[in-house]
């Protein structure tokens, strides 16, 4: 109960989730880590310049190798010394955490964009091994250059790429002249998912069929008989 009462009485420490998750990120060492906890734990006390004695105090290290873990955040920019002027009038020192906290964080960026791109990767080749068994071949150079090129500078989605390809096969042609036109056309008709793609081939299916159902003019020469609307380029007969 004594013990439950003192407990209450202390002050919490707060530890942000993602310095514990990554901080390996950093290279910091486990007993790096404790010094920054402790420091953290003499900041909320009020000190903000913590002796390596007093440190020492705390952890199972003396205060020489305290002096040196202090040396080596320092020299790694995870940990600077910082001068103020207190309310004496008098320049003070104190430690200052702030470039942990953006060093993690540049870290934690470059570590998602590497995430990212090996998804990207992931992706693309998926993409090329798809296309390799519709086909039922190997792709050429050029091919693969196509493909890239959708992705890359057309910045089309896979599954919309995916979707011009089984397009093609239920049409019966299945070309890269083909595909590339029907990607033409999606583009051209702000089509960029595959959704989108869906609704846009429904309308154009509507309309064709609601077209061959007029009844025939008897005559040509009274009545001009309209065009029907070309929605899709691409599935016209080459």
């Amino acid at each position: 109960m004594i013990f439950y009462k003192q407990f209450m009485k202390e002050t919490l420490l707060f530890i942000p989730t993602f310095l514990l998750k990554h901080y390996k990120l950093l290279t910091l060492s486990e007993v790096e880590m404790m010094l920054i906890l402790h420091l953290k734990t003499f900041f909320e006390e009020g000190n903000d310049f913590p002796t390596p004695e007093e440190l020492g105090e705390r952890m199972t290290v003396s205060a020489s190798e305290c002096m040196n873990i202090i040396r080596s955040l320092i020299q790694k920019g995870c940990l600077e010394i910082q001068q103020y002027q207190n309310e004496n009038g008098m320049i003070c020192e104190k430690y200052c955490l702030d470039l942990l906290w953006e060093k993690l964080d540049q870290r934690l960026e470059v570590s998602k964009m590497h995430i990212l791109m090996q998804q990207k990767q992931e992706v693309e080749a998926t993409v090329f091994e798809i296309f390799e068994q519709e086909f039922g071949r190997l792709l050429s150079p050029m091919e693969y250059e196509t493909i890239q090129k959708w992705m890359d500078e057309d910045k089309l989605d896979s599954q919309l790429i995916l979707a011009a390809l089984r397009e093609s096969v239920i049409s019966g042609k299945q070309n890269f002249r083909y595909i590339d036109r029907i990607l033409f056309d999606w583009m051209k008709n702000g089509v960029r998912t595959v959704d989108q793609a869906k609704q846009h081939s429904l309308k154009f299916k509507e309309r064709t069929t609601a077209f061959a159902k007029q009844p025939e003019l008897l005559s040509t020469q009274e009545v001009q008989s309209p065009k029907p609307p070309i929605f899709y380029n691409w599935l016209d007969d080459e």
